[in-house]
């Protein structure tokens, strides 16, 4: 094991780390206190958490006596699974919107069994390709650490090709929804910048935002389909030490909001606004409705202006 080998192995856990740090302290905000965004949005952040957990799992033993079977099973079929559900769940994310948009424009409400059947679907495809990688591994032989140690894979290829299928599948649905929701906008821009000086639920923040994490997902689906090929060639695998960062990319974009950075700024809070109130136990139930009115994020009220805060 080289310098330069352990030295990316570092650059790589520090990634994982990051990432399990930033997204849980996006959603803790939203889980514990009264930060409220629709299920949506907790879904695609929720497997982002589990994305950056599953390159953790090899911690300590990426160098030296190969990892237990069962670990580097259990880390491969994480790591196969975790892109496919962030992809849907980026897709749902984007969908959820356009009802959401769709929802102000024409006073149609979505119903709420769809809402929270969108927010569902990433957990449907994680636990079913978790499966199915679990089942195709016919010789423990074939499932071992990656050549640079970073985690564990199999190696007959046949899980990176169904997980790259499943990835493409939902950024050629994620496409045309992305382009048909940015004319929607364009074609009602007026309407648009009205309901953000109103205080309504969308602002160009949020359409950034989601414009920014359409464009992570892009670099993560390019780097995977880059980095695939090293089954069959010489492809540097040195670019797997930027896997983990898809999920502090997606925290920067969705945890730097207003309302969940105050959570954090214990020093601002005053009598006047108060801190962040923790959730009760039987508040849990029914935490995420469907809001009556048609929104993208359900908003924190704001004493000092009466505003919305997205």
């Amino acid at each position: 094991m080289t310098s330069n080998s352990s030295t990316l192995i570092s650059v790589f856990n520090v990634f994982s780390v990051l990432g399990i740090f930033l997204t849980s302290a996006t959603l803790i905000p939203v889980l514990c206190f009264r930060v409220r965004r629709r299920p949506a949005w907790i879904s695609q952040m929720v497997f982002w958490l589990v994305y950056s957990i599953s390159y953790f799992l090899l911690l300590g033993r990426q160098i030296g006596q190969a990892p237990p079977f069962g670990l580097c099973i259990l880390q491969a079929a994480l790591i196969y699974a975790s892109p496919a559900s962030c992809a849907f769940g980026v897709t749902c994310f984007m969908v959820d919107f356009y009802m959401a948009w769709r929802s102000v424009l024409t006073g149609y409400k979505t119903p709420t069994r769809f809402v929270n059947f969108i927010a569902t679907i990433p957990a449907i495809v994680h636990v079913l390709l978790f499966c199915v990688v679990l089942l195709l591994v016919n010789d423990p032989a074939t499932v071992q650490r990656e050549e640079m140690g970073f985690y564990c894979h199999t190696t007959d290829g046949v899980a990176s090709a169904i997980t790259i299928f499943i990835v493409l599948g939902a950024a050629f649905i994620l496409l045309p929804i992305e382009i048909w929701t940015g004319v929607s906008l364009y074609q009602h821009w007026k309407a648009f910048r009205r309901l953000e000086r109103e205080g309504g639920p969308f602002s160009l923040s949020v359409y950034i935002r989601m414009i920014s994490f359409s464009v992570f997902t892009g670099f993560g689906l390019g780097l995977g389909l880059f980095i695939i090929p090293r089954l069959t060639s010489e492809a540097d695998p040195r670019w797997s030490a930027l896997l983990p960062t898809l999920p502090v990319l997606a925290s920067l974009a969705f945890g730097t909001q207003r309302d969940i950075l105050a959570v954090y700024m214990f020093w601002k809070w005053s009598p006047r606004s108060p801190p962040p109130v923790p959730l009760k136990k039987d508040e849990l139930v029914g935490l995420y409705p469907h809001d009556q009115r048609p929104s993208f994020f359900v908003c924190q009220e704001v004493e000092s202006n009466e505003r919305l805060v997205c």
